[in-house]
């Protein structure tokens, strides 16, 4: 997301920039000060972190920042994710939530695929063994 430089200006009308944990929106009318208490999440957040757009907030919509290229968003490399167990192998893999994958190599060619469809979702699952199964033998 594109931030606010130690240099920003307002305009006339005001200028929305958003908190970084909760996304909130607020207008301001000068950059005058060093930081702000977000009305949302009641967290002090210093200028240069605010965003100057909304931040994504699931996979779907950061799919659609992702297919226009937005310059608004971070590299590719440090995409959110929205839940769910990483999977094994993320290479081509750019965002994931506990349902679906964003994985492709350009905006030309992503594609959202559900994590079923994938073996990526069974890393760091937890399987419980019954442990007549690890003996071999009835109890």
């Amino acid at each position: 997301m594109a931030k606010v430089s130690k240099y920003a200006r307002a305009k006339k009308v005001g200028t929305q920039i958003y908190c970084p944990k909760c996304n909130h929106e607020r207008t301001v009318f000068h950059f005058g000060w060093s930081a702000l208490v977000c009305p949302g999440c009641k967290a002090e957040i210093e200028k240069t972190d605010f965003n100057l757009a909304p931040a994504p907030v699931d996979l779907k919509t950061l799919f659609e920042f992702m297919k226009k290229n937005d310059p608004s968003l971070p590299r590719w490399d440090s995409l959110p994710t929205f839940g769910g167990i990483e999977p094994v192998d993320t290479e081509g893999v750019w965002s994931w939530d506990s349902l679906g994958m964003i994985i492709g190599t350009c905006s030309d060619d992503i594609q959202i695929v559900p994590r079923e469809k994938t073996d990526f979702n069974l890393a760091r699952e937890t399987y419980v063994i019954p442990l007549s199964e690890l003996l071999g033998e009835e109890i």
